[in-house]
């Protein structure tokens, strides 16, 4: 199973000690990484490409929550890009 790499840790610890976010927040971005982690993703989550770049997909678990990932095919590894939440900024 694919595991969050480093940097993709670092942009989520960044991420969560700048906005700190609710635990239900929280709690949607966890399960987006382990649902990615395990292939195991939400069949209600909005998944699309990022228009501006075609190695990221977004994955939005609730209305204005956007998970931006680079998913590396066939490695054992992806990348969290950044966090959108549309109650917070960027």
């Amino acid at each position: 199973m694919p595991e969050l790499d480093e940097d993709g840790v670092r942009v989520f610890d960044e991420w969560c000690a700048h906005y700190k976010p609710s635990k239900e927040t929280l709690g949607y971005i966890t399960a987006v990484l382990t649902g990615v982690a395990q292939d195991a993703r939400d069949p209600y989550w909005n998944t699309y490409r990022d228009e501006s770049d075609h190695s990221i997909t977004i994955i939005d678990p609730r209305d204005k929550l956007h998970i931006c990932l680079r998913l590396w095919a066939g490695e054992d590894h992806f990348t969290l890009v950044r966090i959108i939440d549309g109650d917070f900024g960027e």
